[in-house]
């Protein structure tokens, strides 16, 4: 089918433009050899392109093929266990070249090649053109099994070619902590390291990743750890992603109503109900009207209003709906001013129907704390749902020796958080905190550059094995010290 290709440069330089370019890793050899031998039929694609960069210490290797094939390729990679992701980056080609039959590939050099009827078509690069080859080869037509000289890919894949990471043996001691559970409830669970041990950590996480891989992490971590130790822990899941979630999982739906306890503002089936003007169990008048005043004050309102909270509450205040009443009806002629920007931050509150209905619900959250497990789900859309996010982090700072995780948290408001403690918190994809460990997961391609190069010096090696992370895997980081740990126990 290619053999009336004008054999010229520019036309084979169109094609080679026109394809789509995946970068190929695989494990096996000779099944990965068998699939592109196939895909190169001409019942199938009829010619691949391949091209061939090495590297010290990360080689790439690139497939291209037709756009009408994509899903051919991708589900016949799939059957012979190849990866094949497509490239972000704008693959910068080289001049096209003729090209020569080659069965020994030249895997120290790089090189660009066709796949054509099982047989590899090569030219290489930074060296002076053979001119004996052409733009577009074909197999002769007349020629025996046999006298086929079969290429294959490197036996043993180096790293940038291979689909499995392979991980240097971390210090443990680094990593694992041995306190009695009786005398700290501090600890987070991180998986299980290469040869099956758990791992355990304590103070702050950073978790960093794509949104899929970080919820899968956090509900699995979650889950096992509330089937250790089922207390002391708050989930604030700004996103309304992970919470939901954590519904379906066995040790949750076991303690659900007594150890644990469920509120999904989003949640069509039923109003939740919220006071957040609540007090913390052990919470103090002063630190009470403090906690209100601080987050009135996150809201804009004046120093004249945040005053008037003081007021408010000596005449009884408890919550949202009996704050509006005492602002309409308590206040005198000279403190009208000051009610209003209070009036306007709590219109503003309350302006969606079905945050109006949750509020006028006044709900303790804080109540069974922090004895009881709260898993609270509040999606940021807008101002009011942050403000509703960061009244329940002031709350949850106030309780000492608490497991906090933030999810899809308004960061910038963390930013002007001290918390008190000690806590424990776990946050994904916000600012580092200080004294923090750090769990890398899988990443978008265009971002784990930036992620690699922040926390682990730009290795080359380290970026590949990131971009090769599975499900439930990740990557702990503290200092120069690094391991790998999953959520699922290797055999």
């Amino acid at each position: 089918m290619f053999r009336n290709f004008p054999a010229r440069r520019s036309a084979r330089q169109k094609w080679e433009a026109e394809l789509v370019w995946f970068r190929l890793r695989y494990q096996d050899a000779a099944k990965a050899t068998r699939c592109l031998n196939l895909l190169s039929r001409v019942e199938a694609c009829g010619r691949l392109a391949l091209y061939y960069l090495p590297g010290s210490p990360v080689s790439q290797l690139y497939l291209g093929v037709p756009e009408v094939r994509i899903r051919l390729v991708q589900q016949m990679a799939s059957d012979f266990g190849l990866s094949v992701k497509p490239s972000l980056l704008d693959l910068c080609l080289p001049e096209a070249r003729k090209l020569l039959p080659m069965a020994d590939l030249p895997w120290e050099r790089p090189f660009m090649g066709h796949i054509v009827e099982g047989l590899v078509f090569v030219s290489l690069l930074n060296v002076q053109e053979d001119k004996r080859g052409q733009f577009f080869p074909v197999p002769p037509k007349k020629m025996k099994e046999s006298s086929q000289r079969h290429w294959e890919l490197p036996q043993l894949p180096p790293a940038g070619l291979t689909s499995v990471p392979v991980w240097e043996p971390c210090s443990l001691e680094k990593f694992t902590l041995s306190p009695n559970q009786d005398e700290t409830r501090l600890v987070w669970p991180v998986g299980w390291n290469t040869v099956g041990r758990p791992l355990t950590l304590s103070g702050h996480v950073n978790l960093y990743g794509s949104k899929q891989a970080v919820v899968e992490w956090l509900s699995n971590q979650i889950g096992y750890a509330l089937g250790k130790n089922g207390s002391r822990m708050v989930v604030l899941d700004g996103f309304g992603d992970l919470v939901p979630q954590l519904k379906r999982k066995t040790a949750v739906t076991r303690l659900l109503g007594e150890g644990v306890r469920y509120m999904d503002l989003d949640s069509s089936a039923s109003v939740t109900g919220l006071n957040p003007l609540a007090p913390v169990p052990g919470e103090s008048e002063t630190e009470l009207i403090s906690r209100w005043q601080q987050w009135f004050g996150a809201m804009q309102v004046t120093p004249q209003g945040i005053e008037l909270l003081v007021t408010a509450r000596q005449d009884g205040v408890s919550d949202i709906p009996t704050l509006k009443k005492w602002l309409r009806s308590g206040i005198r002629k000279e403190q009208y001013l000051a009610a209003t920007s209070l009036q306007l931050a709590l219109e503003r509150l309350t302006a969606s129907r079905s945050l109006r209905e949750q509020l006028e619900w006044a709900i303790n959250p804080f109540e069974r704390l922090p004895d009881q497990v709260l898993l609270f789900s509040c999606q940021n859309k807008g101002w009011a749902q942050e403000q509703l996010l960061f009244a329940m982090l002031l709350g949850i700072q106030t309780i000492a020796n608490t497991r906090l995780i933030l999810h899809g948290f308004p960061w910038l408001r963390l930013s002007r958080l001290e918390c008190h403690g000690p806590h424990s918190i776990i946050a994904s994809n916000g600012p580092l905190m200080a004294d923090s460990t750090v769990i890398l997961t899988a990443s978008s391609e265009n971002k784990i550059h930036a992620v690699v190069k922040k926390f682990l010096e730009g290795d080359a090696v380290w970026q590949e094995n990131i971009e090769l992370l599975g499900a439930k895997e990740g990557v702990i980081v503290s200092g120069n010290k690094k391991c790998w740990t999953s959520w699922e126990l290797k055999s």
